[in-house]
Formats: structure tokens, sequence, C-alpha cells
């Protein structure tokens, strides 16, 4: 018996989003997505990645204002501080 195709990921977030009930991410969001989460599995572990997603859809900000946290976060975390005590600022 033939495997069965795998959908790509275009349909699979098209068909997930509608059975959520939203309009599909358009593709600039899903490419700053994508850098949000590769910046949390880089400057963290990759676990992070689907869960940085996850609260950038919760707090509802702009995927372009997530991606400059991301980076401000890593930054934070390369320059050694992982207490929190940084003084990289935050994008406006």
């Amino acid at each position: 018996m033939p495997e069965e195709p795998t959908p790509d990921a275009n349909t699979w977030v098209r068909r997930y989003a509608t059975r959520l009930g939203l309009e599909p991410p358009d593709e600039q969001v899903i490419a700053q997505l994508l850098d949000a989460a590769g910046i949390a599995a880089h400057a963290s572990e990759r676990i992070a990645a689907p869960i940085t997603c996850y609260m950038i859809g919760v707090a509802g900000i702009d995927p372009a204002d997530a991606v400059a946290r991301a980076h401000a976060l890593a930054a934070e975390l390369a320059s050694g501080d992982v207490d929190g005590q940084s003084t990289v600022p935050l994008p406006d």
C-alpha cells in the first residue's frame, strides 16, 4: 500500500487556523514567528521555541515587536545576565 503524502506546513497552518476559527497568518507573520522561535531555540533549549510562539499569541503583541524582545533577551543571556538584572534596554 503506498504511503500517504504528508501535507506541507502551509496546508497544516491554514487548516488548523480554520479549526480554531482564525484567519491563517500571512507569510510575514509566519517568518516573524519562525525568527522568534529560532532566537529562543538558539539562546536556550530547543523546547523554548514553541513555548515562545505560544506566549507571543497569548500576549497578543505584534510579531515584529516579539522578535525585537527576543533579540533583547538573547543579548541579555549572552552577556551572562541569567538572573534578570539586565541593563540591555527593551525596544519601545
